[in-house]
Protein backbone atom coordinates (compact mmCIF):
# COMPACT_ATOMS: atom_id res chain seq x y z
CA UNK A 1 0.00 0.00 0.00
CA UNK A 2 2.82 2.43 0.83
CA UNK A 3 4.36 1.73 -2.59
CA UNK A 4 1.04 2.48 -4.28
CA UNK A 5 0.71 5.75 -2.36
CA UNK A 6 4.25 6.65 -3.37
CA UNK A 7 3.61 6.19 -7.09
CA UNK A 8 0.17 7.76 -6.84
CA UNK A 9 1.61 10.90 -5.27
CA UNK A 10 4.31 11.17 -7.92
CA UNK A 11 1.69 10.62 -10.63
CA UNK A 12 -0.59 13.31 -9.23
CA UNK A 13 2.36 15.68 -8.89
CA UNK A 14 3.48 15.03 -12.48
CA UNK A 15 -0.02 15.48 -13.89
CA UNK A 16 -0.56 18.65 -11.86
CA UNK A 17 2.72 20.20 -13.09
CA UNK A 18 1.96 19.19 -16.69
CA UNK A 19 -1.56 20.59 -16.50
CA UNK A 20 -0.42 23.95 -15.12
CA UNK A 21 2.26 24.17 -17.80
CA UNK A 22 -0.16 23.17 -20.57
CA UNK A 23 -2.81 25.66 -19.48
CA UNK A 24 -0.17 28.34 -20.02
CA UNK A 25 1.43 26.83 -23.09
CA UNK A 26 -1.88 26.30 -24.92
CA UNK A 27 -1.98 30.08 -25.46
CA UNK A 28 1.69 30.32 -26.43
CA UNK A 29 1.10 29.31 -30.04
CA UNK A 30 -1.64 30.30 -32.45
CA UNK A 31 -4.31 27.90 -33.68
CA UNK A 32 -3.63 25.21 -36.23
CA UNK A 33 -5.87 25.36 -39.26
CA UNK A 34 -8.06 22.44 -38.21
CA UNK A 35 -8.76 24.08 -34.84
CA UNK A 36 -10.02 27.21 -36.57
CA UNK A 37 -12.11 24.98 -38.88
CA UNK A 38 -13.68 23.14 -35.94
CA UNK A 39 -14.34 26.51 -34.30
CA UNK A 40 -16.52 27.39 -37.27
CA UNK A 41 -18.35 24.09 -36.79
CA UNK A 42 -19.11 25.16 -33.23
CA UNK A 43 -20.78 28.28 -34.64
CA UNK A 44 -22.98 26.09 -36.86
CA UNK A 45 -24.08 23.43 -34.38
CA UNK A 46 -25.51 20.35 -36.03
CA UNK A 47 -26.14 16.65 -35.48
CA UNK A 48 -22.99 15.75 -37.40
CA UNK A 49 -20.62 17.10 -40.02
CA UNK A 50 -19.14 16.26 -43.40
CA UNK A 51 -16.00 14.51 -42.17
CA UNK A 52 -16.46 13.97 -38.43
CA UNK A 53 -19.04 13.46 -35.76
CA UNK A 54 -20.38 16.41 -33.74
CA UNK A 55 -18.45 16.05 -30.47
CA UNK A 56 -15.58 18.36 -31.41
CA UNK A 57 -18.02 21.14 -32.34
CA UNK A 58 -20.10 20.65 -29.21
CA UNK A 59 -16.95 20.69 -27.05
CA UNK A 60 -15.55 23.89 -28.55
CA UNK A 61 -18.98 25.53 -28.24
CA UNK A 62 -19.03 24.65 -24.54
CA UNK A 63 -15.42 25.75 -24.02
CA UNK A 64 -15.79 29.11 -25.74
CA UNK A 65 -19.15 29.76 -24.06
CA UNK A 66 -17.36 29.65 -20.71
CA UNK A 67 -13.90 31.08 -21.52
CA UNK A 68 -14.65 33.20 -24.57
CA UNK A 69 -13.93 32.91 -28.28
CA UNK A 70 -10.17 32.91 -27.77
CA UNK A 71 -7.29 30.49 -28.22
CA UNK A 72 -7.59 29.57 -24.53
CA UNK A 73 -11.36 29.22 -24.79
CA UNK A 74 -10.94 26.78 -27.66
CA UNK A 75 -8.17 24.69 -26.06
CA UNK A 76 -8.61 24.55 -22.28
CA UNK A 77 -10.85 21.49 -22.31
CA UNK A 78 -8.22 19.57 -24.28
CA UNK A 79 -5.69 20.21 -21.50
CA UNK A 80 -8.07 18.93 -18.82
CA UNK A 81 -8.99 15.90 -20.90
CA UNK A 82 -5.31 15.06 -21.29
CA UNK A 83 -4.84 15.20 -17.51
CA UNK A 84 -7.85 12.92 -17.02
CA UNK A 85 -6.50 10.53 -19.67
CA UNK A 86 -3.14 10.43 -17.88
CA UNK A 87 -4.81 9.58 -14.59
CA UNK A 88 -6.88 6.81 -16.19
CA UNK A 89 -3.75 5.36 -17.82
CA UNK A 90 -2.21 5.24 -14.35
CA UNK A 91 -5.27 3.47 -12.97
CA UNK A 92 -5.29 1.00 -15.86
CA UNK A 93 -1.61 0.25 -15.27
CA UNK A 94 -2.33 -0.39 -11.59
CA UNK A 95 -5.31 -2.62 -12.35
CA UNK A 96 -3.58 -4.66 -15.02
CA UNK A 97 -0.10 -4.86 -13.45
CA UNK A 98 1.03 -2.66 -10.58
CA UNK A 99 1.68 0.94 -9.56
CA UNK A 100 5.10 1.05 -11.25
CA UNK A 101 3.50 0.26 -14.60
CA UNK A 102 0.83 2.91 -13.99
CA UNK A 103 3.44 5.56 -13.28
CA UNK A 104 5.51 4.59 -16.30
CA UNK A 105 2.40 4.78 -18.48
CA UNK A 106 1.94 8.42 -17.46
CA UNK A 107 5.63 9.20 -18.04
CA UNK A 108 5.55 7.62 -21.50
CA UNK A 109 2.33 9.43 -22.46
CA UNK A 110 3.82 12.74 -21.28
CA UNK A 111 6.94 12.30 -23.43
CA UNK A 112 5.37 10.65 -26.46
CA UNK A 113 5.42 13.50 -29.03
CA UNK A 114 1.98 12.84 -30.56
CA UNK A 115 0.29 12.80 -27.15
CA UNK A 116 2.32 15.64 -25.66
CA UNK A 117 1.61 18.08 -28.50
CA UNK A 118 -1.97 16.85 -28.88
CA UNK A 119 -2.63 17.68 -25.24
CA UNK A 120 -2.54 21.42 -25.97
CA UNK A 121 -4.50 21.38 -29.24
CA UNK A 122 -8.27 21.05 -29.52
CA UNK A 123 -8.61 18.44 -32.22
CA UNK A 124 -10.59 15.22 -32.26
CA UNK A 125 -7.69 13.19 -30.80
CA UNK A 126 -7.86 14.31 -27.12
CA UNK A 127 -11.58 13.51 -27.12
CA UNK A 128 -11.11 10.21 -28.90
CA UNK A 129 -8.28 9.00 -26.64
CA UNK A 130 -10.07 10.09 -23.45
CA UNK A 131 -13.22 8.13 -24.24
CA UNK A 132 -11.17 5.16 -25.49
CA UNK A 133 -9.34 4.88 -22.17
CA UNK A 134 -12.53 5.56 -20.20
CA UNK A 135 -14.33 2.79 -22.08
CA UNK A 136 -11.44 0.41 -21.30
CA UNK A 137 -11.87 1.16 -17.59
CA UNK A 138 -15.61 0.61 -17.73
CA UNK A 139 -15.17 -2.60 -19.69
CA UNK A 140 -12.90 -4.03 -16.97
CA UNK A 141 -15.53 -3.05 -14.40
CA UNK A 142 -18.19 -4.75 -16.47
CA UNK A 143 -16.39 -8.07 -16.91
CA UNK A 144 -15.34 -8.15 -13.25
CA UNK A 145 -18.72 -7.27 -11.71
CA UNK A 146 -21.11 -7.96 -14.60
CA UNK A 147 -23.70 -5.30 -13.80
CA UNK A 148 -26.05 -3.83 -16.37
CA UNK A 149 -25.15 -0.18 -15.69
CA UNK A 150 -21.47 -0.92 -16.18
CA UNK A 151 -22.05 -2.55 -19.56
CA UNK A 152 -24.29 0.36 -20.57
CA UNK A 153 -21.69 2.88 -19.37
CA UNK A 154 -19.02 1.12 -21.41
CA UNK A 155 -21.19 1.23 -24.54
CA UNK A 156 -21.90 4.92 -24.00
CA UNK A 157 -18.18 5.70 -23.60
CA UNK A 158 -17.39 3.93 -26.88
CA UNK A 159 -20.34 5.66 -28.54
CA UNK A 160 -19.43 9.15 -27.36
CA UNK A 161 -15.87 8.51 -28.53
CA UNK A 162 -17.35 7.54 -31.90
CA UNK A 163 -18.96 10.98 -32.06
CA UNK A 164 -15.43 12.40 -31.93
CA UNK A 165 -13.59 9.92 -34.14
CA UNK A 166 -15.32 7.11 -35.99
CA UNK A 167 -12.41 4.73 -35.41
CA UNK A 168 -13.46 4.50 -31.74
CA UNK A 169 -16.06 1.97 -32.86
CA UNK A 170 -13.19 -0.51 -33.32
CA UNK A 171 -12.88 -0.64 -29.53
CA UNK A 172 -15.89 -2.94 -29.57
CA UNK A 173 -13.86 -5.27 -31.78
CA UNK A 174 -11.01 -5.00 -29.28
CA UNK A 175 -13.35 -6.07 -26.47
CA UNK A 176 -14.72 -8.88 -28.58
CA UNK A 177 -11.23 -10.19 -29.35
CA UNK A 178 -10.29 -10.08 -25.69
CA UNK A 179 -13.40 -11.97 -24.56
CA UNK A 180 -13.11 -14.56 -27.30
CA UNK A 181 -9.53 -15.32 -26.22
CA UNK A 182 -10.28 -15.42 -22.48
CA UNK A 183 -11.57 -18.82 -21.36
CA UNK A 184 -12.77 -17.46 -18.01
CA UNK A 185 -14.78 -14.54 -19.41
CA UNK A 186 -15.84 -15.93 -22.78
CA UNK A 187 -19.27 -16.86 -21.46
CA UNK A 188 -20.11 -13.16 -21.11
CA UNK A 189 -20.55 -13.00 -24.89
CA UNK A 190 -23.75 -15.02 -24.50
CA UNK A 191 -25.24 -12.89 -21.72
CA UNK A 192 -27.82 -10.17 -22.29
CA UNK A 193 -25.74 -7.56 -20.49
CA UNK A 194 -23.07 -7.74 -23.19
CA UNK A 195 -25.68 -6.70 -25.74
CA UNK A 196 -26.75 -3.79 -23.57
CA UNK A 197 -23.29 -2.37 -24.33
CA UNK A 198 -23.92 -2.70 -28.07
CA UNK A 199 -27.36 -1.11 -27.78
CA UNK A 200 -25.94 1.84 -25.81
CA UNK A 201 -23.28 2.29 -28.48
CA UNK A 202 -25.88 2.14 -31.26
CA UNK A 203 -27.94 4.87 -29.59
CA UNK A 204 -24.91 7.18 -29.69
CA UNK A 205 -24.64 6.65 -33.44
CA UNK A 206 -28.09 8.13 -34.09
CA UNK A 207 -26.93 11.78 -34.58
CA UNK A 208 -24.37 10.74 -37.23
CA UNK A 209 -26.79 8.46 -39.06
CA UNK A 210 -29.61 11.01 -38.88
CA UNK A 211 -27.45 13.78 -40.37
CA UNK A 212 -26.05 11.52 -43.07
CA UNK A 213 -29.47 10.19 -44.02
CA UNK A 214 -30.44 13.81 -44.61
CA UNK A 215 -27.31 14.54 -46.68
CA UNK A 216 -26.96 11.60 -49.03
CA UNK A 217 -24.57 9.62 -46.80
CA UNK A 218 -21.82 12.01 -47.76
CA UNK A 219 -19.60 11.05 -44.81
CA UNK A 220 -19.33 7.49 -46.11
CA UNK A 221 -18.16 8.84 -49.46
CA UNK A 222 -15.66 11.10 -47.74
CA UNK A 223 -14.23 8.26 -45.63
CA UNK A 224 -13.79 6.15 -48.75
CA UNK A 225 -11.87 8.99 -50.37
CA UNK A 226 -9.73 9.57 -47.26
CA UNK A 227 -8.85 5.90 -47.14
CA UNK A 228 -8.10 5.86 -50.88
CA UNK A 229 -10.82 3.23 -51.30
CA UNK A 230 -12.60 4.90 -54.21
CA UNK A 231 -10.20 3.26 -56.66
CA UNK A 232 -8.75 -0.21 -56.98
CA UNK A 233 -6.71 -1.33 -54.01
CA UNK A 234 -3.11 -1.57 -55.17
CA UNK A 235 -0.27 -2.53 -52.85
CA UNK A 236 2.27 0.28 -52.77
CA UNK A 237 5.09 -0.66 -50.42
CA UNK A 238 6.45 2.86 -50.52
CA UNK A 239 3.20 4.10 -48.95
CA UNK A 240 3.37 1.53 -46.14
CA UNK A 241 6.99 2.45 -45.41
CA UNK A 242 5.91 6.08 -45.30
CA UNK A 243 3.22 5.13 -42.78
CA UNK A 244 5.75 3.33 -40.56
CA UNK A 245 8.20 6.22 -40.86
CA UNK A 246 5.54 8.73 -39.77
CA UNK A 247 4.56 6.52 -36.83
CA UNK A 248 8.19 6.31 -35.72
CA UNK A 249 8.43 10.11 -35.82
CA UNK A 250 5.23 10.97 -33.93
CA UNK A 251 5.66 8.16 -31.37
CA UNK A 252 9.46 8.61 -31.08
CA UNK A 253 11.67 6.05 -32.80
CA UNK A 254 12.78 3.95 -29.81
CA UNK A 255 9.29 4.00 -28.25
CA UNK A 256 7.89 2.92 -31.61
CA UNK A 257 10.29 0.02 -32.12
CA UNK A 258 9.77 -1.15 -28.54
CA UNK A 259 5.97 -1.05 -28.82
CA UNK A 260 6.03 -2.93 -32.11
CA UNK A 261 8.50 -5.43 -30.71
CA UNK A 262 6.43 -6.11 -27.60
CA UNK A 263 3.19 -6.26 -29.55
CA UNK A 264 4.29 -8.68 -32.22
CA UNK A 265 6.27 -10.87 -29.82
CA UNK A 266 3.13 -11.16 -27.72
CA UNK A 267 0.47 -11.78 -30.37
CA UNK A 268 0.56 -15.49 -29.56
CA UNK A 269 -1.13 -14.65 -26.25
CA UNK A 270 -4.41 -14.50 -28.17
CA UNK A 271 -4.10 -18.26 -28.53
CA UNK A 272 -3.19 -18.83 -24.90
CA UNK A 273 -5.87 -17.97 -22.38
CA UNK A 274 -3.56 -18.42 -19.39
CA UNK A 275 -4.83 -15.92 -16.83
CA UNK A 276 -1.29 -14.81 -16.04
CA UNK A 277 -1.18 -13.29 -19.52
CA UNK A 278 -4.52 -11.49 -19.25
CA UNK A 279 -3.11 -8.01 -18.62
CA UNK A 280 -0.78 -7.99 -21.61
CA UNK A 281 -3.47 -9.59 -23.77
CA UNK A 282 -5.93 -6.82 -22.86
CA UNK A 283 -3.43 -4.06 -23.67
CA UNK A 284 -2.56 -5.86 -26.88
CA UNK A 285 -6.25 -6.05 -27.81
CA UNK A 286 -6.53 -2.27 -27.34
CA UNK A 287 -3.55 -1.60 -29.61
CA UNK A 288 -3.24 -4.13 -32.41
CA UNK A 289 -6.64 -3.85 -34.18
CA UNK A 290 -6.25 -0.12 -34.89
CA UNK A 291 -2.59 -0.35 -35.82
CA UNK A 292 -3.17 -3.29 -38.16
CA UNK A 293 -6.24 -1.62 -39.66
CA UNK A 294 -4.29 1.49 -40.63
CA UNK A 295 -1.25 -0.51 -41.69
CA UNK A 296 -3.43 -2.46 -44.14
CA UNK A 297 -4.85 0.83 -45.47
CA UNK A 298 -1.30 2.14 -45.79
CA UNK A 299 -0.49 -0.57 -48.30
CA UNK A 300 -2.57 1.57 -50.65
CA UNK A 301 -2.17 5.03 -49.10
CA UNK A 302 -0.03 6.11 -46.15
CA UNK A 303 -2.72 8.27 -44.54
CA UNK A 304 -2.07 10.70 -41.71
CA UNK A 305 0.38 10.30 -38.84
CA UNK A 306 -2.19 10.93 -36.08
CA UNK A 307 -4.70 8.30 -37.23
CA UNK A 308 -3.36 5.70 -34.78
CA UNK A 309 -3.47 8.04 -31.74
CA UNK A 310 -6.46 6.29 -30.21
CA UNK A 311 -5.01 2.78 -30.20
CA UNK A 312 -1.67 4.03 -28.87
CA UNK A 313 -3.16 3.97 -25.38
CA UNK A 314 -2.82 0.18 -25.48
CA UNK A 315 0.69 0.49 -26.89
CA UNK A 316 1.67 2.81 -24.04
CA UNK A 317 0.48 0.25 -21.49
CA UNK A 318 2.47 -2.49 -23.23
CA UNK A 319 5.58 -0.33 -23.23
CA UNK A 320 5.07 0.67 -19.59
CA UNK A 321 4.88 -3.01 -18.57
CA UNK A 322 8.25 -3.52 -20.27
CA UNK A 323 9.93 -0.43 -18.81
CA UNK A 324 8.62 -1.03 -15.27
CA UNK A 325 10.10 -4.49 -14.84
CA UNK A 326 12.07 -4.28 -11.57
CA UNK A 327 14.91 -6.51 -12.73
CA UNK A 328 16.46 -5.30 -15.94
CA UNK A 329 19.74 -6.18 -17.56
CA UNK A 330 22.29 -3.42 -18.05
CA UNK A 331 21.52 -3.35 -21.78
CA UNK A 332 17.79 -3.07 -21.18
CA UNK A 333 18.25 -0.31 -18.61
CA UNK A 334 20.39 1.58 -21.10
CA UNK A 335 17.70 1.17 -23.78
CA UNK A 336 14.99 2.47 -21.43
CA UNK A 337 17.11 5.52 -20.59
CA UNK A 338 17.86 6.20 -24.24
CA UNK A 339 14.23 5.75 -25.30
CA UNK A 340 13.05 8.15 -22.61
CA UNK A 341 15.78 10.66 -23.44
CA UNK A 342 15.09 10.63 -27.19
CA UNK A 343 11.34 10.99 -26.67
CA UNK A 344 11.73 13.83 -24.17
CA UNK A 345 14.15 15.66 -26.49
CA UNK A 346 11.79 15.34 -29.46
CA UNK A 347 8.85 16.51 -27.37
CA UNK A 348 10.74 19.58 -26.13
CA UNK A 349 11.87 20.44 -29.66
CA UNK A 350 8.34 20.06 -31.03
CA UNK A 351 7.05 22.51 -28.45
CA UNK A 352 9.30 25.28 -29.81
CA UNK A 353 12.58 24.33 -31.47
CA UNK A 354 13.02 27.83 -32.89
CA UNK A 355 12.98 29.42 -29.44
CA UNK A 356 15.76 27.00 -28.50
CA UNK A 357 17.86 28.20 -31.43
CA UNK A 358 17.04 25.35 -33.82
CA UNK A 359 15.45 26.30 -37.12
CA UNK A 360 14.76 23.46 -39.51
CA UNK A 361 12.68 23.14 -42.65
CA UNK A 362 9.45 21.30 -42.10
CA UNK A 363 9.18 22.16 -38.39
CA UNK A 364 5.61 21.01 -37.60
CA UNK A 365 5.25 23.88 -35.11
CA UNK A 366 5.23 26.25 -38.09
CA UNK A 367 1.59 25.24 -38.51
CA UNK A 368 0.92 27.22 -35.32
CA UNK A 369 2.76 30.38 -36.33
CA UNK A 370 2.29 33.48 -38.42
CA UNK A 371 -1.51 33.56 -38.67
CA UNK A 372 -1.79 36.98 -37.05
CA UNK A 373 0.81 38.20 -39.53
CA UNK A 374 -1.20 36.76 -42.42
CA UNK A 375 -4.38 38.42 -41.16
CA UNK A 376 -2.60 41.75 -40.72
CA UNK A 377 -1.31 41.69 -44.30
CA UNK A 378 -4.71 40.72 -45.68
CA UNK A 379 -6.34 43.48 -43.65
CA UNK A 380 -3.92 46.00 -45.18
CA UNK A 381 -5.24 45.36 -48.71
CA UNK A 382 -8.83 44.69 -47.75
CA UNK A 383 -11.43 47.37 -48.43
CA UNK A 384 -14.71 47.93 -46.55
CA UNK A 385 -17.42 45.39 -47.43
CA UNK A 386 -15.00 43.11 -49.23
CA UNK A 387 -16.17 39.51 -49.28
CA UNK A 388 -13.38 37.24 -48.00
CA UNK A 389 -12.76 34.03 -49.95
CA UNK A 390 -10.05 31.52 -49.07
CA UNK A 391 -8.81 29.13 -51.72
CA UNK A 392 -9.45 26.24 -49.30
CA UNK A 393 -11.21 25.64 -46.01
CA UNK A 394 -8.01 26.03 -43.98
CA UNK A 395 -7.33 29.53 -45.29
CA UNK A 396 -10.94 30.63 -44.91
CA UNK A 397 -11.14 29.27 -41.35
CA UNK A 398 -7.93 30.92 -40.17
CA UNK A 399 -8.98 34.30 -41.59
CA UNK A 400 -12.39 34.00 -39.94
CA UNK A 401 -10.62 33.85 -36.56
CA UNK A 402 -7.63 36.17 -36.99
CA UNK A 403 -9.07 39.06 -39.01
CA UNK A 404 -9.99 41.85 -36.53
CA UNK A 405 -13.74 41.84 -37.17
CA UNK A 406 -14.09 38.02 -37.29
CA UNK A 407 -15.91 38.15 -40.67
CA UNK A 408 -17.87 35.40 -42.35
CA UNK A 409 -15.49 33.83 -44.84
CA UNK A 410 -16.09 31.54 -47.79
CA UNK A 411 -14.44 29.14 -50.19
CA UNK A 412 -15.06 29.31 -53.96
CA UNK A 413 -18.69 28.44 -54.63
CA UNK A 414 -19.14 25.27 -56.68
CA UNK A 415 -21.77 22.58 -57.12
CA UNK A 416 -19.36 19.94 -55.87
CA UNK A 417 -19.39 19.13 -52.16
CA UNK A 418 -15.88 19.86 -50.91
CA UNK A 419 -16.03 20.11 -47.12
CA UNK A 420 -18.27 21.52 -44.38
CA UNK A 421 -18.36 24.96 -46.08
CA UNK A 422 -20.47 23.31 -48.79
CA UNK A 423 -23.30 22.88 -46.27
CA UNK A 424 -23.35 26.48 -45.06
CA UNK A 425 -24.86 29.47 -46.90
CA UNK A 426 -22.46 30.68 -49.59
CA UNK A 427 -22.14 34.08 -51.20
CA UNK A 428 -24.81 35.34 -53.60
CA UNK A 429 -23.33 36.93 -56.73
CA UNK A 430 -26.40 39.16 -57.04
CA UNK A 431 -25.50 40.95 -53.80
CA UNK A 432 -21.70 40.87 -54.08
CA UNK A 433 -20.00 44.07 -55.18
CA UNK A 434 -16.40 43.12 -54.59
CA UNK A 435 -14.38 40.28 -53.05
CA UNK A 436 -10.82 39.27 -52.36
CA UNK A 437 -9.30 35.83 -52.74
CA UNK A 438 -6.53 34.82 -50.33
CA UNK A 439 -4.63 31.83 -51.67
CA UNK A 440 -1.50 29.79 -51.04
CA UNK A 441 -1.74 28.24 -54.51
CA UNK A 442 0.69 30.57 -56.23
CA UNK A 443 -0.42 32.15 -59.51
CA UNK A 444 -3.58 30.07 -59.51
CA UNK A 445 -7.14 31.34 -59.29
CA UNK A 446 -9.81 28.64 -58.94
CA UNK A 447 -11.76 28.08 -62.16
CA UNK A 448 -15.04 28.66 -60.33
CA UNK A 449 -14.03 32.24 -59.53
CA UNK A 450 -12.94 32.89 -63.12
CA UNK A 451 -16.49 32.04 -64.15
CA UNK A 452 -18.03 34.21 -61.43
CA UNK A 453 -16.02 37.45 -61.73
CA UNK A 454 -15.01 39.27 -64.92
CA UNK A 455 -12.29 41.40 -63.34
CA UNK A 456 -9.56 39.56 -61.40
CA UNK A 457 -6.43 41.42 -60.36
CA UNK A 458 -3.52 40.40 -58.13
CA UNK A 459 -3.09 43.04 -55.42
CA UNK A 460 -0.64 41.47 -52.98
CA UNK A 461 2.10 38.86 -52.89
CA UNK A 462 3.78 38.14 -49.55
CA UNK A 463 4.98 35.51 -47.10
CA UNK A 464 3.30 34.58 -43.86
CA UNK A 465 6.02 35.34 -41.35
CA UNK A 466 6.95 34.57 -37.77
CA UNK A 467 9.70 36.53 -36.05
CA UNK A 468 10.94 37.67 -39.42
CA UNK A 469 11.09 34.16 -40.92
CA UNK A 470 9.26 33.37 -44.14
CA UNK A 471 6.89 30.44 -43.56
CA UNK A 472 4.62 30.27 -46.58
CA UNK A 473 3.83 32.41 -49.61
CA UNK A 474 0.35 33.84 -50.21
CA UNK A 475 -1.28 35.99 -52.86
CA UNK A 476 -4.35 38.20 -52.71
CA UNK A 477 -6.57 38.84 -55.71
CA UNK A 478 -9.28 41.45 -56.02
CA UNK A 479 -12.45 40.10 -57.63
CA UNK A 480 -14.87 42.56 -59.21
CA UNK A 481 -17.79 42.72 -61.62
CA UNK A 482 -19.69 39.55 -60.74
CA UNK A 483 -21.00 37.55 -63.69
CA UNK A 484 -24.67 36.98 -62.94
CA UNK A 485 -26.19 33.63 -64.00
Amino acid sequence: MSSLLHYRRWTIFLLLVLTIFRLWFCTYHELVEDESYYRLWSQHLDWSYYSKGPLIAWTIYFGTSIMGDTVFGIRWISVLLSAATGWMLFRLGVRLWNERVGFWAVVIAATLPLYAIGSVLMTIDPLSVFFWVLAAHLFLNAIEQDRSLQWIGCGLAVGIGFLAKFINAIELVCFLIFLMTDSEKRHLLLKKRFYLMLIAFALCMIPVFYWNASHGWITATHLQERGALTHSFVIRWRESWQFLYMQAVVISPLYFFAIIGVAFSSWGLFFNSNQENRSRRFALALFLPIFLFYFLLSLNDSGEANWTATGLAGGILLLASLFAEPEKSRGKSLFVSMAFGVALTLTILLHDAYRLGIDFKGDPANRLRGWSDLAQKVEAVREPNDLIIGNKYQTASILAFYLPDRPTTYIPKTERIQNQFSFWPSYDLKSVRRAILVTDSIDEVPDALKLQFSNIEKVADFYRQDRGRDLKRYQVYRLEKPILP
